[in-house]
């Protein structure tokens, strides 16, 4: 998946050309992941090592990953190490490696009897750790419309420089941090102001005992019978109405509309439509 060679239409057939027969006749167990002994993804990861060695390397190579909080450096550190590693091809740690992204946990098990740690362990501890900041946001994968920097989203500094001055005037808002706090009060101030001086009349919303107190229209008010009735009725829809689950709902919707579409890179059809039910599903 990360050779640049291989085009999109053929990975799929590239990678069962790749995949051993052995692999193939042995999917995943999904019981297993979701609940059994692979419920902890360090453990199916651990038990797999091997497989994974086998594409990690090239992953790591393609992939660039950028700090998004400064914890997060001494796993890039690491990530940096492994990559100096596989280009070397050396199976010695270094003894400067960094274990201090490791939880508690996986410290206990990184060591060897001998007091040395174990590059097999250490190196699925990374895959691990990687896979959980990623997800966290403390990690940026580049190119990535999921797992990028916010601030890939933010404008341009040169952009903005050059329309600030019109944003603000037309938001009437004030162009200097210092006087945002004053601007605020200010309107707050002005809110209550305005609220007090119409308050005799206002008959919508009224202050009772330090609580809000809401009129309420006498054409809604309901007998004792008909809330009985009501509340009746309100049980038995309950009991017969069709349960929509959210994510097929999203999908009709952007049947319509589309709005997955800058989510989505583009492929064949029978892909885009999984996509997106993984997009909405997620």
């Amino acid at each position: 998946m990360a050779a640049s060679d291989v085009k999109d239409k053929t990975l799929r057939n590239e990678i069962e050309s790749v995949l051993d027969e052995t692999e193939e006749e042995q999917p995943v167990d999904l019981e297993l992941l979701r609940k059994g002994k692979y419920s902890n993804v360090f453990i199916l990861l651990a038990e797999k090592y091997s497989y994974f060695r086998k594409f990690m390397p090239d992953v790591f190579e393609s992939i660039g990953f950028t700090p998004e909080a400064e914890k997060a450096e001494t796993l890039l550190k690491a990530v940096n190490i492994l990559k100096e590693l596989n280009s070397k091809k050396k199976r010695k740690l270094p003894r400067s490696t960094p274990t201090s992204f490791l939880s508690a946990s996986l410290k206990t098990i990184i060591y060897t009897s001998a007091g040395k740690i174990d590059r097999r362990t250490w190196e699925t501890s990374l895959y691990y750790k990687i896979r959980d900041e990623v997800k966290n946001g403390n990690i940026n994968a580049e190119h990535s419309k999921r797992y990028c920097s916010i601030s890939n989203f933010y404008i341009v500094d040169k952009k903005w420089k050059r329309i600030q001055s019109e944003f603000y005037k037309k938001s009437k808002l004030p162009e200097d941090p210092k006087k945002v706090k004053s601007y605020l009060d200010a309107r707050l101030n002005t809110a209550y102001d305005n609220y007090f001086s119409l308050a005799s009349e206002n008959t919508f919303a009224r202050i009772v005992n330090d609580k809000w107190k809401l009129s309420v229209e006498s054409d809604t008010l309901l007998s004792p019978d008909d809330e009985v009735k009501l509340k009746a009725f309100s049980i038995w829809i309950e009991q017969r109405m069709r349960v929509i689950k959210l994510p097929e709902l999203l999908l009709e919707v952007n049947n319509d509309l589309n709005f997955l579409e800058p989510f989505i890179i583009p492929s064949d059809s029978k892909e885009k439509v999984s996509t997106q039910k993984v997009v909405v599903n997620h």
